[in-house]
């Protein structure tokens, strides 16, 4: 894949999460006045205006649920945009570390220097203190 097209899909992850947002609150507001109508419908004696209720918003109703699921799995699947630069950037550094010998000699390298860099300051301070 190009870098371009990783780049272009790299921005549209912000707007996608946004959108499943919008959707998953829209949603939640469509089945919530669904129920609290239907709630109100309930204290009626009249089954007719129920069923009626049923049929004309039931189907909404069931639309609003099921993209409200579909739009909250994709929110949590869907990395955001600087999960997706840690994603990439730390497998990538990840894979060439394990590719280069060089670079994992450098952490015991490090060590070894530091040690010795206290171990030449502690002789300086024992000196300073035995004079």
């Amino acid at each position: 894949m190009e870098n371009s097209t990783k780049l272009y899909w790299l921005t549209r992850l912000d707007s996608l999460q946004g959108l499943c947002v919008a959707t998953c609150i829209i949603s939640a507001i469509v089945v919530g006045i669904y129920w609290l109508i239907f709630m109100v419908e309930i204290s009626c004696e009249d089954d007719d205006e129920k069923e009626e209720y049923k049929q004309k918003y039931g189907g909404k109703a069931r639309l609003a649920t099921w993209s409200g699921l579909v739009s909250m799995i994709i929110l949590m699947l869907a990395p955001t945009r600087s999960e997706l630069i840690f994603i990439v950037a730390g497998g990538k550094t990840m894979d060439f570390i394990e590719k280069d010998k060089s670079i994992q000699a450098l952490p015991s390298q490090t060590t070894e220097l530091v040690s010795k860099y206290l171990d030449k300051k502690i002789k300086e301070i024992e000196q300073a203190e035995n004079k």
